[in-house]
């Protein structure tokens, strides 16, 4: 009897270990996948930089679509951002919203940045 109850002990703690490791299995998932949404959102911002930087120049970072008055980095943002919201990059489509967030995000914080210095100014 003590063998058995040894045995069902024993099963007992695997089952708990298996059910742990599987746990902390999906908690490394979950902070793995917020760290790459990130990953991916910088680099989405990095790339309005590495446009503006080579293409831009110092008094006027914009870069515009040959012939228009358009942003290079707002026409791509934004093809993008619509694509993966029509889920056209299919499981992908989250990492391509959160790169065209970045470079969104990117694209923003200068006029905003601008206009509050402005403000502050008067």
């Amino acid at each position: 009897m003590s063998d058995s109850r040894t045995i069902t002990e024993l099963t007992d703690k695997l089952e708990r270990a298996r059910t742990s490791l599987r746990n902390m299995r999906q908690a490394g998932e979950q902070i793995g996948g917020r760290f790459v949404d990130g990953l991916v959102t910088t680099a989405g911002g990095a790339t309005v930089g590495a446009i503006q930087g080579l293409f831009g120049s110092p008094a006027n970072p914009y870069v515009f679509i040959p012939g228009t008055k358009v942003q290079v980095d707002i026409a791509v943002s934004s093809l993008l951002e619509l694509a993966a919201i029509a889920g056209f990059f299919g499981k992908y489509s989250g990492q391509f919203n959160n790169y065209a967030a970045g470079m969104i995000a990117a694209q923003v914080h200068l006029p905003v940045r601008d206009a509050i210095v402005r403000m502050r100014q008067r």
